[in-house]
């Protein structure tokens, strides 16, 4: 009996010895991994008001896809774009290490844009460098603190691969040499100028490290949403982790898209080459505490707002970005509301012959017009009468009630329609006169859009320099992008 004791003391004591001495491996590993040379933390580090030069450079090439039929001939296009700017750190996402909002100043914002032998070079005013790039529920918001853009000048800017976003593409977790992660879809879609992504499997890899610097490949597919349209990628890219700032100083991206025609934007066949160069910098004059101080830095309904200035029509309106102009005629621009992927409502604005010194029109005659040219498709009057403009300019608004013949399985089909009519004139007798379309159930959907870009319109003096894209000479040919490589 006291020897089976003494031997079961003795196995307690040598599970207990075995124990500790696994303990202290299981400690020691434990320590040994926080402190594995092959396992890095390259989580954002970023901090508010720190100040970077980023040059960025763009090359599109391939084809334009105008109608899904395949007989409908596919005009050829090249697009160019440089920005390089000056960027500085606004605020910073507390949880993720995300930059969220910054404030740049562009020393160079051009593109060229060839569609077979039509060339146009739209470009970033002066007065216009200055410009907020902000996130907010996974969407990013480039405007400028200076005054409205237009769609050419937020085009410039708004390109793939924003600066604001790169940091994203770093993993969560302390990585090494064998690691792999995948991006979020939504900070995907950001980077990749989609509005929404089906599906993904982009994934980055770990590719080298030097004493500077960590280097990793990303490689997928991606297929989404935008401007009305289906999109299929197929991309392959790098970007370099400075290990000392603990930032993407370098990005290259080549992928191929196709890109069905949408209610928004046209379709294309393209490859698609870019790169991205950050390098810290010194904080310039135009970035200083005391250039901002009189600047909205934080972004609202208003700064989000894009002028539309028709050249040579001598008229300007302001109107949101869900509104998108779809073709010029003559003294006639039709622009178009989208909103959620859906068409709500079109505007077409027409600049009319000026009435003669001291000659008005009046409401009643103006309904009478509406009536006439409306025909058969009159209904009713739902509303009519005169407001005040913020510029002084006497306004009619009269709401009509009718329908259009449609055609469906070539059956004709009566569809129900409403109408907003507006009619504006100066003491000048300058005049213009607006007309909505929507079917009545998108009238919530429309709310008071139609009336704000009424009241935002203005005619322009002689003196006013128009806005429009600058022609460029036609470019030549050149190779399709190849796949990035990082500088040495």
């Amino acid at each position: 009996m006291k020897l089976q004791n003494q031997k079961c003391w003795m196995r307690w004591i040598a599970a207990a010895a075995i124990s500790g001495v696994f303990l202290l491996i299981q400690s020691g590993q434990a320590e040994q991994a926080k402190q594995q040379p092959n396992t890095y933390d390259l989580r954002p580090r970023r901090q508010v008001g720190q100040t970077d030069r980023v040059s960025l450079k763009l090359e599109v090439e391939g084809l334009l896809v105008v109608s899904e039929d395949p007989k409908h001939a596919k005009p050829k296009m090249k697009v160019t774009g440089q920005n390089l700017y000056d960027e500085r750190l606004l605020a910073v996402d507390p949880k993720t290490g995300w930059p969220t909002r910054s404030v740049r100043y562009y020393q160079n914002a051009e593109a060229t844009i060839q569609i077979e032998q039509e060339t146009v070079r739209p470009q970033l005013r002066p007065e216009r460098r200055w410009i907020i790039a902000e996130t907010q529920e996974n969407q990013i918001h480039l405007f400028s603190p200076k005054g409205p853009l237009t769609r050419e000048e937020l085009d410039v800017v708004d390109l793939l691969g924003n600066s604001l976003l790169l940091d994203r593409l770093l993993p969560a977790e302390p990585v090494g040499p064998t690691s792999s992660w995948k991006p979020s879809e939504q900070s995907l879609a950001m980077l990749l100028g989609l509005e929404k992504i089906s599906r993904s499997d982009v994934q980055c890899k770990w590719h080298s490290a030097t004493e500077r610097s960590i280097l990793v490949e990303m490689a997928g597919t991606v297929q989404g949403q935008t401007g009305g349209g289906q999109s299929a990628m197929v991309l392959k890219g790098k970007y370099r982790v400075d290990r000392t700032t603990g930032r993407i100083n370098w990005f290259g991206l080549a992928l191929a898209e196709r890109r069905t025609p949408g209610l928004v934007l046209r379709g294309v066949d393209v490859v698609v080459k870019l790169t991205v160069e950050i390098t810290p910098s010194a904080q310039p004059p135009e970035l200083s505490e005391q250039t901002l101080q009189d600047l909205s830095l934080e972004s609202n309904a208003e700064q989000l707002l894009l002028m539309y200035q028709p050249p040579g029509k001598g008229w300007q309106i302001l109107h949101p970005r869900s509104w998108h102009v779809q073709r010029e005629e003559n003294q006639t621009a039709v622009l178009s509301l989208f909103d959620q992927q859906q068409w709500v409502a079109q505007g077409t604005i027409s600049l009319l012959p000026p009435l003669p010194k001291d000659q008005q029109i009046s409401l009643e005659q103006f309904q009478q017009e509406i009536q006439q040219a409306l025909g058969k498709n009159f209904g009713q009057f739902l509303q009519a009468g005169q407001y005040p403009t913020p510029e002084d300019l006497r306004m009619y608004r009269v709401v009509v009630e009718g329908k259009v013949i449609g055609q469906v399985q070539n059956k004709p089909l009566e569809v129900p329609m409403r109408w907003h009519y507006y009619r504006v004139a100066d003491a000048q007798g300058r005049q213009a006169v607006f007309a909505f379309s929507l079917e009545p159930e998108q009238q919530e959907r429309l709310g008071q859009a139609d009336r704000a870009i009424v009241e935002s319109f203005r005619f322009l003096e002689p003196a006013d320099t128009p806005l429009q894209p600058t022609p460029a000479p036609s470019a030549s040919e050149s190779a399709k992008p190849a796949a990035p490589k990082p500088p040495q």
